[in-house]
C-alpha cells in the first residue's frame, strides 16, 4: 500500500488535492507554505505513532489548528484495492474502509530525539517487526487478565487471612466443649435427669447448631445473590445500547438485526434475574423455615432445662454453655471448610495465573527474537558503521514505579528499592514472594535483610498487586555508530552523528511508507550527499518515500519521482506546482526556492555527464 491521495477541507489547507506515487515524493516550499503542516495531517489522518511523546502532542495540536473544523481524507492503494481513511477536527480516531498499513512519519527534529530516547529507538526497530500489531494486542490482553486475576487472588488472601484469624481464635472450642460436657453430665447427674432427658436435651443441643450454622450459610448465600443480581441490574439500567437510527442517516436501519439480537439477549439478561430472584426467595423460605424451627427448639430446651433446674440449679448454666459451644464447635467446622475451599479455589487462581504469565513470556521471547533478527539485518545492511543491539527485558521504568506506587507511605527508600527490585526479580517473582509472605525470597534476590524484606511484604500485602505483575517490561535497543575505532552510542554523540544513525535505519524498511519532515536539520551537505541521498537512489521499487524538504541534494541527487512545490498567499496554503524532476516547472521551483538549487543540478549533471548551460 501506498498513499495516492491527501484532500483537505477547511483550514489553511483547505482545497488541497495531492497526488503521490511510490518512489521519492519531495514537497518544496518556502517557509509558512505549508510543508509542515501537509505532513503533520497525513499523521493525523492515519492516526499513525509519532517516535516521541513531545511530538506526538505538538503534530496533534498542529493539525487540528490547521484543520480550523474541516477534514483531511487519505487515500491509499496497492494498485488494485484502496483503502479511504477521514478525520474531521473534532473526530476522536480516524474513520477508515479497513485496515491501515503501519505508515513511519517523523516530525520536524524527532530524528534526533529518536536516537536519544529509549522509546523512540525501540519503535524505529519495532517498525520493522512483522505481526507487532498482533502480538502486542495478544500481550495488552494476558496483561489485563493478569491484573484482574491477581486483584481476585490477592482479596482470596485477605479473606483466608481473616478466616485463618478466625479459626486460630475458635482453637480452644473443642477441649472447652470437652470440659463443658463433663460438667452438665454432673450436673445433670445431681438433677436426676432420666436417660430420656440426656438424649432428647444433646439431640436438641445438636440440631440448634445445626440451624444457627445453616442460618450463616443462607445469609452468605443471600449475600452472593445480591451481588450478582446487583451487577446484573447495572448492566440492564443501562437502557438502550444502540441509539435509535437517526432519520438523517438514511431510510434503512442498518443496526436493525443487530438491534433485535441485542434486544432478545437482554431478555435473556431479565430471566437470569428472574431465576436469582427466584433462588433468593427459596432461600428465605428455607431460612424462615429454620427461625421458626429453631424457636421450637429453644423451646422444648427451655422446658429440659427449666424442669431439671428446679432439681439442681447448676443444670441450665452447665446445660447452655453446652448448647453456646455446641454452636461455635459447629461454626467452626463451617469454616474449616470454607476455608479449605477458598484455598482450594485460590491455589486453582494461582495456577490459572502461572499459565497466562507462562504465555505472556512467550510472548516477550517472540518479541525478542523478532528484535534481534531486525537488528542483525540492519547491522548486516548498514555495517561496519552502524549497529544496532538489543538487550532483552532492560526497560523496567513501568514495573519500578508500580512498586513505587505500593511502598509509598511506607517509610521505606522507595525511590531507590524500586528500581533495585525491579533490576533482580520477576514480577510474578515478587507477587508471589508477598502473596505467601516469603521474605527470603525477596531478601536473597535483592541482597537485603530479612527485616527490610519483611518491611516490603508488609508494605506490598495490601496493595494493588495486579499492577505490578502486569506492570510492562520491554527490550531496550541500542544504536551506535563507529567514530574512528570506537563504536559510541547514538545517546553519547552530536545531534548530526545522531541523524547519521537513525537515518540510514530508516530507509532500511523496504515497501513501506516513510514520510519525514526536513531531515536535513543539523546534517552537513557532505553527510547528505553521501548518506542520505544514497539511500534514497537505492530505494526499494516499493517504497513510498514523502520528504518535506528545503535541501536541493534530495530531490535533485535523489532522483525524486515527484517534486510538489507549495506556496502561500498569507491566508492559505495551496499547491502551485506539481510534477517529475525534470519537468521544468520543477527545475525552476527547485532553483528558487531550495537552499543549493542550481549547485544540485550541476552536480547532478556532472555525475550523469551532461554538458550544461553554465559550462
Amino acid at each position: 500500500m501506498y498513499i495516492e491521495r491527501v484532500q483537505v477541507d477547511e483550514g489553511f489547507l483547505d482545497g488541497l488535492d495531492l497526488q503521490l506515487g511510490r518512489g521519492l515524493n519531495v514537497v518544496i516550499g518556502a517557509r509558512g507554505s505549508g510543508k509542515t503542516s501537509l505532513i503533520e495531517l497525513v499523521r493525523f489522518c492515519l492516526g499513525a505513532r509519532a517516535f516521541t511523546e513531545d511530538a506526538a502532542d505538538r503534530g496533534y495540536q498542529q493539525a487540528r489548528a490547521v484543520l480550523r473544523g474541516g477534514q483531511v481524507t487519505i487515500t491509499l492503494t496497492n494498485g488494485v484495492e484502496r483503502i479511504t481513511t477521514v478525520r474531521s477536527h473534532s473526530d476522536e480516531y480516524p474513520r477508515s474502509t479497513a485496515a491501515t498499513p503501519d505508515v513511519t512519519i517523523l516530525a520536524q527534529g524527532e530524528i534526533e530525539a529518536v536516537g536519544d530516547q529509549p522509546s523512540g529507538r525501540l519503535y524505529l526497530i519495532d517498525r520493522l517487526r512483522p505481526g507487532r500489531r498482533d502480538l502486542d494486542r495478544r500481550s495488552e490482553q494476558l496483561r489485563a487478565e493478569l491484573r484482574s486475576l491477581t486483584t481476585e487472588i490477592r482479596d482470596l488472601l485477605l479473606e483466608i487471612d481473616k478466616m485463618r484469624l478466625a479459626v486460630g481464635e475458635s482453637r480452644d472450642v473443642p477441649g472447652e466443649l470437652t470440659a463443658a460436657l463433663e460438667v452438665e453430665a454432673s450436673a445433670l447427674q445431681s438433677a436426676r435427669a432420666t436417660k430420656e432427658d440426656r438424649t432428647r436435651l444433646s439431640s436438641l443441643q445438636h440440631l440448634s447448631a445445626q440451624l444457627k450454622v445453616r442460618r450463616g450459610v443462607f445469609e452468605r448465600a443471600l449475600q452472593e445473590l445480591r451481588s450478582v443480581h446487583s451487577e446484573l441490574d447495572r448492566v440492564s439500567n443501562r437502557g438502550v445500547l444502540i441509539e435509535n437510527w437517526p432519520e438523517s442517516a438514511g431510510k434503512d436501519d442498518l443496526l436493525q438485526p443487530i438491534r433485535v439480537d441485542l434486544t432478545r439477549a437482554l431478555g435473556q439478561l431479565t430471566e437470569v434475574r428472574n431465576r436469582i430472584v427466584k433462588a433468593g426467595s427459596s432461600i428465605r423460605d428455607l431460612l424462615q423455615a429454620d427461625v421458626r424451627r429453631a424457636v421450637d427448639v429453644d423451646d422444648a430446651s427451655r422446658e429440659i432445662r427449666s424442669r431439671l433446674g428446679k432439681v439442681d440449679e447448676g443444670v441450665e448454666a452447665a446445660t447452655r454453655r453446652v448448647e453456646e459451644l455446641r454452636e461455635r464447635a459447629g461454626q467452626l467446622a463451617a469454616l474449616r471448610q470454607r476455608l479449605n475451599q477458598k484455598h482450594t479455589h485460590a491455589l486453582e487462581q494461582v495456577a490459572r495465573r502461572d499459565v497466562l504469565y507462562s504465555s505472556l513470556d512467550r510472548l516477550r521471547r517472540e518479541r525478542l527474537a523478532s528484535r534481534s533478527s531486525i537488528a542483525q539485518s540492519v547491522t548486516d545492511e548498514l555495517g561496519p558503521g552502524i549497529q544496532v543491539k538489543v538487550r532483552g527485558s532492560e526497560r523496567t521504568r513501568s514495573y519500578a514505579s508500580a512498586i513505587a506506587l505500593g511502598l509509598r507511605g511506607s517509610g521505606l527508600h522507595y525511590n531507590t528499592l524500586s528500581p533495585h527490585l525491579a533490576a533482580v526479580m520477576p514480577p510474578l517473582e515478587l507477587v508471589k514472594a508477598v502473596e505467601t509472605r516469603e521474605p527470603a525470597a525477596i531478601a536473597d534476590a535483592a541482597e537485603i535483610s530479612i527485616q527490610r524484606a519483611s518491611a516490603i511484604i508488609e508494605a506490598l500485602k495490601d496493595e494493588d498487586l495486579g499492577a505490578i505483575v502486569a506492570a510492562p517490561i520491554d527490550d531496550a535497543i541500542t544504536l551506535e555508530l563507529l567514530d574512528g575505532s570506537v563504536f559510541k552510542k547514538s545517546q553519547e554523540v552530536s545531534i548530526g552523528q545522531r541523524c547519521t544513525i537513525v537515518l540510514p535505519v530508516l530507509l532500511t524498511r523496504h515497501g513501506g511508507i516513510l514520510v519525514v519532515d526536513q531531515p536535513e536539520d543539523h546534517l552537513d551537505n557532505s553527510f547528505i550527499t553521501s548518506t542520505v541521498v544514497e539511500a534514497l537512489r537505492n530505494r526499494h521499487p516499493d517504497d513510498q518515500l514523502l520528504f518535506a524538504s528545503h535541501n536541493a541534494n534530495i530531490p535533485v541527487l535523489g532522483d525524486a519521482d515527484l517534486v510538489v512545490a507549495l506556496d502561500s498567499d498569507g491566508k492559505r496554503g495551496f499547491v502551485k506546482h506539481s510534477g517529475p524532476l525534470m519537468d521544468p516547472d520543477s527545475v525552476r521551483a527547485i532553483t528558487d526556492v531550495m537552499e543549493g538549487g542550481v549547485d544540485a543540478f550541476r552536480r547532478r549533471a556532472e555525475f550523469y555527464g551532461i554538458t550544461t548551460d553554465e559550462e
